[in-house]
C-alpha cells in the first residue's frame, strides 16, 4: 500500500471519528436539555418511571463523557501520525470545512466567496456538517446552510462556524471570513497559508489553548487562543458572538502575544472557560 493511500484511509477514518465525536457532544448536551426539561415538568412527581429517567440520565452523561474523550484522543493519534509520520502539514480535519482557496475574500467581496462544499470533501464529512447545522437550529441558533464555511464543536460542546461574511473598506467593520481575509497578510507573515486561514481560526476555537488574557474593550473582546502549528505555537485573538458565530480574528506576536491584553479573572477560577 503506498504512503497515498495511507494518507486516504487514515483523512477517511479521522472524518468517521471526527462525525462520531459531534454527534456524542451533540447527544450529550440534548440529554442534558431534556433532563432540565423534564426535571421542570415533573417536579413534585413520584412517579417510578420519572425515577427511571432521571437514573438513565445519571448514567448516560458520564458515558457520552467518556465516549467524547476517547474519540478525541483517537483524533489527536492519527494527527500525530499523520504530522510525525506522513510529514503532513495543516490539520483540514479538525474542522468540517471548505478549505478551498479564499483569496477572493481579500477584496472583501462577498459575491466572489466560493460557496460550495468542493468534491474533495469526503462525505462522512458533509454528513457531520449537516447534522451540527441541523442541531444548531435545534438549539434555536440563527444559521444559514448556503453561508457557513466553516463549523466545529468546542470543548465545552458548543457549535461554533464561520459564515462567508462581510467586510467594508472604508470603515473597515464586517465579521466572517471576508472581514477575516480583509488583512490575510497578519496570518500569512507567521506561517498560515491563505487557503488555511479560516480552517485555523476554527481549529483555535475547536482545540486551541485558551489562554486566559482578553483582547480589546471587554464588550467586543477577543480571547486569545494558542495553537500549536508544525510544533511552534501561533497565538490569535477571536471575536466569538454568544451564538457561536466568529465574528473576527487577528494574530498577535510571537514574542510578547499578550502585550496590552488583560487578564480574564474568571480564568483564574474555571479551568473550563474559553473565554467567551
Amino acid at each position: 500500500m503506498s504512503l497515498e493511500e495511507v494518507s486516504a484511509g487514515l483523512a477517511r477514518t479521522l472524518a468517521l471519528i471526527t462525525e462520531a465525536r459531534s454527534a456524542a457532544v451533540v447527544a450529550s448536551a440534548a440529554a442534558r436539555d431534556g433532563a432540565e426539561l423534564m426535571a421542570v415538568g415533573t417536579q413534585g412527581s413520584h412517579s417510578d418511571a420519572v425515577a427511571a429517567a432521571s437514573l438513565m440520565h445519571d448514567r448516560t452523561q458520564p458515558e457520552l463523557g467518556a465516549a467524547v474523550e476517547t474519540l478525541t484522543a483517537a483524533e489527536e493519534l492519527i494527527r500525530g501520525y499523520r504530522r510525525d509520520v506522513l510529514g503532513e502539514v495543516g490539520d483540514p480535519s479538525v474542522v468540517v470545512a471548505d478549505i478551498a482557496d479564499t483569496s477572493a475574500a481579500d477584496r472583501g467581496n462577498h459575491d466572489d466567496l466560493p460557496r460550495a462544499v468542493p468534491t474533495a470533501t469526503t462525505e462522512a464529512e458533509n454528513s457531520c456538517r449537516a447534522k451540527l447545522i441541523a442541531e444548531a437550529r435545534r438549539q434555536g441558533l440563527k444559521i444559514s446552510a448556503e453561508e457557513v464555511r466553516f463549523i466545529g464543536v468546542d470543548p465545552n460542546g458548543r457549535i461554533v462556524w464561520i459564515e462567508n461574511g462581510w467586510h467594508d473598506e472604508e470603515s473597515n467593520e464586517g465579521a466572517g471570513l471576508a472581514h477575516i481575509m480583509s488583512h490575510a497578510n497578519e496570518f500569512t507573515e507567521k506561517g498560515i497559508g491563505r487557503p488555511a486561514i479560516g480552517a485555523f481560526v476554527l481549529a483555535a476555537i475547536v482545540r486551541g489553548q485558551y489562554s486566559g488574557y482578553d483582547q480589546g474593550k471587554r464588550r467586543t473582546s477577543r480571547p486569545i487562543f494558542k495553537v500549536n502549528i508544525d510544533d511552534e505555537d501561533r497565538y490569535v485573538g477571536v471575536q466569538v458572538g454568544s451564538n457561536g458565530f466568529i465574528i473576527g480574528a487577528n494574530m498577535r506576536s510571537l514574542r510578547n502575544p499578550y502585550r496590552g491584553a488583560r487578564r480574564n479573572e474568571r480564568a483564574n477560577y474555571d479551568a473550563t472557560y474559553r473565554g467567551w
